[in-house]
């Protein structure tokens, strides 16, 4: 199930964004291509789900602009690279099974069962694009409510697919429309896990429902102000509530200074106890592993910081 947090202004806008790019994706996709069909199909799906909120929400998509999003933003919306971190997040579980990924979201499940105290009822993942997170936790909490938010459709849409229903999705390897080779489809299965659910959301205009835990990766780096992303973490824990958080920080220096609030563990740790948190852990070095292709990669140096609510 998805559900939409965002206010109406930016809710209508963004739908209207949302449908534009879908129809624009699908009349750009070329049909001799082997994977056109899938993509489609899916961006489809994506049109007839963002109707239905529309009625839902007696949104008048024809009534609305599309909203303006930063083109960082605009990157993480769009089909090609949702397909790709949803490669790279459950390749594991496909064929090919290829565990790229799991240095991260091993030590995120790790840290949980180390430090959280007790069962917690509500789980929170910000920033959860196709969902992985969200599937580990719901699996290992099953008395847990585990929800995902992220501000892309298509990720929450595969992400729902794949978490809470029964059918089987397929994952492009690459996003590239020539070479076969490269362009492999693999098929992952549906988990149907009863205590997930996602939702539509904007870190930094939405409020994040109030949590037990709340795990975020790799997502503050992305957003504009690192520093009003962190409070609004801060502020959905509760009271002996844990928060875990692992980030690329400091790994694109050419960005403004709001973006780069957070550039070392040492303004991890300072940032998160100035809202509130007493530190339980703090460290890098995890590797976080991008594929160009089958015998090249980029490796990056995960940051993590575990703090509790005091």
């Amino acid at each position: 199930m998805i559900t939409c947090f965002l206010k109406e202004k930016e809710r209508n806008q963004y739908f209207v964004s949302q449908k534009s790019y879908l129809q624009k994706a699908i009349a750009a996709l070329d049909d001799f291509w082997i994977h056109s069909g899938m993509i489609k199909a899916w961006c489809t799906e994506g049109i007839e789900q963002i109707d239905k909120f529309a009625a839902l929400h007696r949104v008048n998509l024809t009534e609305w602009g599309e909203g303006e999003i930063s083109e960082k933003t605009k990157k993480y919306t769009q089909w090609a690279e949702t397909m790709r971190l949803a490669f790279f997040q459950y390749s594991r579980f496909t064929e090919k099974k290829y565990a790229r990924s799991e240095a991260l979201y091993s030590t995120l499940v790790s840290l949980a069962a180390t430090w959280h105290q007790g069962m917690p009822e509500k789980i929170i993942i910000p920033g959860c694009g196709p969902g992985r997170s969200v599937l580990d936790f719901a699996r290992i909490y099953k008395n847990s409510q585990v929800e995902g938010l992220d501000y892309s459709f298509l990720a929450l849409l595969l992400a729902d697919r794949i978490v809470c229903s029964d059918k089987r999705t397929a994952l492009l390897r690459r996003d590239v429309y020539s070479e076969d080779d490269i362009s492999a489809k693999y098929l992952v299965e549906g988990f149907s896990l009863s205590n997930a659910e996602f939702g539509i959301s904007n870190l930094i205009t939405c409020e994040i429902p109030e949590c037990d835990l709340l795990v975020c990766s790799n997502t503050v780096n992305l957003l504009p102000n690192h520093e009003a992303a962190v409070r609004k973490i801060a502020d959905a824990v509760r009271s002996d509530g844990t928060v875990i958080f692992a980030d690329l920080i400091g790994w694109r220096l050419d960005r403004p200074q709001a973006q780069r609030r957070l550039n070392s563990d040492a303004s991890m740790k300072e940032l998160f106890e100035m809202f509130g948190f007493q530190t339980l852990d703090l460290f890098s070095g995890v590797p976080y592993i991008e594929a160009e292709s089958d015998d090249q990669e980029t490796c990056y140096k995960e940051h993590f910081y575990v703090g509790r609510k005091r």
